[in-house]
């Protein structure tokens, strides 16, 4: 069977349109630095994951310093990781970060599969700083 030119360019952009769709993992990085008492707070969510329901983990890296959170399965196409260095925070659920983690005010991450391979990501955020309301 022979394809003509134009049904071969129509199955070449269909190929690449669904490796686009299969690849359009989205990550949203936020992140927080305070002051007095020192706290580092990062949030990375995933959506559009695939395998559904699967197992997923995130790093984040700020500086020298990194941490990985503990393997969370997805609610279908969608993983939400939080890094805290507030003890409640952590009791509840979120992966411990030192105090000073968060260093020039930035912050990046990645989501990674069970594999280890990189499924969406890495992206960069500067952190939101808050400072202690100062007494008049």
């Amino acid at each position: 069977m022979k394809l003509r030119p134009f049904a071969m360019l129509l199955a070449v952009a269909g190929l690449t349109l669904f490796t686009t769709v299969a690849n359009a993992a989205e990550l949203r990085l936020r992140c927080e630095q305070r002051t007095l008492p020192a706290r580092s707070k990062v949030s990375v969510d995933g959506k559009g994951l695939f395998p559904l329901n699967a197992m997923y983990s995130a790093r984040i890296i700020s500086g020298s310093s990194q941490s990985t959170h503990t393997p969370l399965t997805a609610v279908g196409d969608e993983v939400e990781f939080d890094f805290d260095s507030n003890p409640a925070d952590v009791a509840a659920g979120a992966q411990s970060i030192p105090a000073n983690f968060i260093t020039a005010g930035t912050v990046q991450a990645a989501i990674f599969d069970a594999n280890g391979q990189m499924v969406a990501g890495p992206v960069t955020a500067n952190c939101r700083a808050r400072n202690p309301i100062k007494a008049r």
